[in-house]
């Protein structure tokens, strides 16, 4: 918290101490605010939607049978839901699925995992 001690021994005046602490109370919490809105944070996932299509033919390929994934995350940015769309092949799905898989073992490892 704030203390007038540091202000008396570098030789503010009372009356400006008393402004300052005036000014500290009464902008403190739009202070905060500002500062916790300009910093950086990750967005959350809050929500996953997808679904699986089995690509049979292409222009070049006769026969494909490939799958293609269609995924939609809701996303939270400062308090804002947003939603990010992409498409993946199997293999591409398979990466995302070990990598959040290492993701939550490093988590557990920490004893973060809620």
């Amino acid at each position: 918290m704030l203390s007038r001690n540091i202000f008396e021994e570098n030789g503010f005046s009372q009356d400006r101490i008393s402004k300052f602490v005036e000014y500290y109370i009464e902008y403190l919490q739009p202070l905060k605010t500002i500062i916790s809105s300009t910093g950086f944070h990750f967005p959350h996932i809050t929500d996953v939607e997808w679904r699986m299509d089995l690509l049979l033919k292409s222009d070049s390929l006769e026969k494909e049978n490939t799958p293609l994934f269609f995924i939609k995350f809701k996303v939270m940015e400062y308090g804002i839901p947003t939603y990010k769309e992409f498409t993946a092949t199997l293999s591409q799905m398979q990466d995302l699925v070990n990598i959040l898989q290492d993701a939550t073992s490093a988590l557990e490892r920490l004893d973060l995992f809620i």
